[in-house]
């Protein structure tokens, strides 16, 4: 069988289009909510920064307009839960992930959520968490109570 033989440039060009697609499929998969809230080493906890209360914080005035709810979530422990019945603990990265989807068809929308907070002597129950995120769930809610057992249960299995 004849090959077809191919120069060191073919080779080049080949790696360069390889380069180019894959910087721009990586490009667009950008979160738009992260774009301005820079990767930190607590990320991955539980305590809010500045930059995620802002968002927060617009989650909670869109839910709780009618209610005088002055907490504010900087600095804050937050959990978050999600799935059926918010039977699945999540985090705040999946949070903000599914509020860019949400906010990207409609930027005046905010994701389906139930904000819990709690008071000093919950606080203490909860193992020092400020508050609770319930988002996604397509059950009905669950209760404060139900939420702050699970807290104290999912300390006990850390």
């Amino acid at each position: 069988m004849y090959k077809l033989k191919t120069s060191n440039s073919m080779k080049y060009i080949k790696y360069f289009l390889f380069v180019v697609f894959f910087i721009s499929i990586f490009s667009l998969s950008k979160l738009d909510a992260f774009a301005y809230i820079r990767p930190s080493p607590e990320k991955e906890s539980d305590i809010i920064t500045q930059e995620e209360s802002e968002i927060l914080n617009k989650v909670k005035n869109f839910y709780m307009k009618n209610s005088y709810c002055s907490f504010d979530f900087a600095l804050k422990k937050v959990a978050f839960y999600t799935g059926s019945g918010a039977g699945a603990r999540s985090n705040k990265i999946s949070f903000f992930r599914e509020y860019t989807m949400v906010t990207k068809q409609n930027p005046e929308s905010v994701p389906a959520a139930q904000i819990y907070v709690f008071d000093e002597t919950e606080k203490a129950r909860a193992d020092g968490y400020d508050a609770v995120i319930v988002y996604g769930s397509v059950k009905q809610f669950p209760s404060k109570e139900t939420l702050i057992r699970r807290l104290h249960k999912f300390k006990l299995f850390k």
